[in-house]
């Protein structure tokens, strides 16, 4: 008895004191966790809307702790599984371009070549490899090069994304004093077209809400110019009190030269607005900078 207490003793220790890395290997080979702690390398994910296409990376935040990164903790010329852990994983809602390459929607995992001058990056359809242990190079869906900055010092590995807008994005792989910029381009045209039609075509007179979010999209961004009017005229119709179909028709008026009669829907839209919100009316600067400029227009 007293030589088997001394053996669950040793065990014990044995567990406690056992690689990290090893001990998270077999957590993540069986259903639920035998020991809950902490990561060396903590994972983390990134969601970013960029248009109407939703991008998630998933990734693992190693530290630089003093050493040598790159050409040393990272080799250069071999496949890196960008992070630790398991291999990075990146996930698009829609068809996209990175770098001018043409990518499907889906998952993927994110490989990279690192070089002092230059970066090659991978997409590869095994999106659920522990690190490089499962990659194979006929497995690659996108390769393309990238050239590395000199950022500033980054002690934990990270991935952002950054400079967005509704149409692209810049994703960044940075580490100690390496940045690495990847160009993101969505395709927006067209389902912002098939939602708007789509919307549009369910709606009913008495949806107005519909028809005015359509209405003020098209007229900010210059599309279907010449159903707006009829989308402005059904919210006029449908609900006549609100001061936002007065607004919509202002904009409208202005955006075709005619500054007398936006001016007087911007004052109509003015007055209803302070009618129905008072002096919590938000949009009441708004206006009065509109009406402003649209007299300055008629001098």
């Amino acid at each position: 008895m007293q030589n088997l207490r001394l053996f669950f003793l040793f065990f014990s220790n044995l567990v406690c004191i056992s690689n990290h890395n090893f001990a998270q290997t077999i957590q993540q080979a069986t259903a639920k966790p035998l020991v809950v702690l902490p990561y060396t390398s903590p994972p983390s994910q990134l969601t970013q809307l960029v248009g109407l296409t939703e991008i998630k990376i998933t990734y693992y935040r190693p530290s630089v702790k003093g050493r040598k990164i790159w050409g040393d903790i990272v080799p250069y010329s071999k496949v890196w599984r960008t992070g630790a852990n398991k291999a990075t994983t990146i996930e698009f809602s829609d068809d996209v371009l990175l770098n001018g390459q043409k990518v499907k929607a889906g998952k993927y995992a994110l490989y990279s070549i690192p070089n002092k001058n230059e970066w090659t990056i991978l997409l590869n359809k095994n999106a659920e490899s522990w690190g490089t242990e499962n990659y194979r190079e006929e497995d690659n869906v996108v390769i393309f090069k990238v050239k590395p900055l000199k950022g500033v010092f980054e002690e934990t590995f990270k991935i952002e994304i950054g400079n967005v807008d509704k149409k692209r994005a810049d994703i960044f792989i940075e580490w100690e004093r390496v940045v690495v910029p990847i160009e993101l381009r969505v395709e927006l045209e067209e389902k912002v077209l098939r939602n708007i039609e789509g919307a549009i075509g369910k709606a009913t007179d008495k949806d107005w809400e519909v028809f005015a979010t359509c209405a003020d999209y098209c007229l900010k961004n210059g599309i279907l110019l010449d159903r707006v009017n009829e989308w402005i005229e059904k919210t006029l119709n449908a609900n006549p009190k609100s001061f936002r179909p007065y607004w919509l028709k202002a904009d409208y008026f202005a955006l075709n030269g005619e500054y007398r009669q936006a001016i007087d829907m911007a004052k109509q839209a003015l007055q209803l607005g302070m009618v129905e919100r008072g002096e919590q009316f938000s949009y009441k600067a708004d206006l009065e900078r509109a009406i402003n400029a649209w007299q300055e227009k008629l001098k």
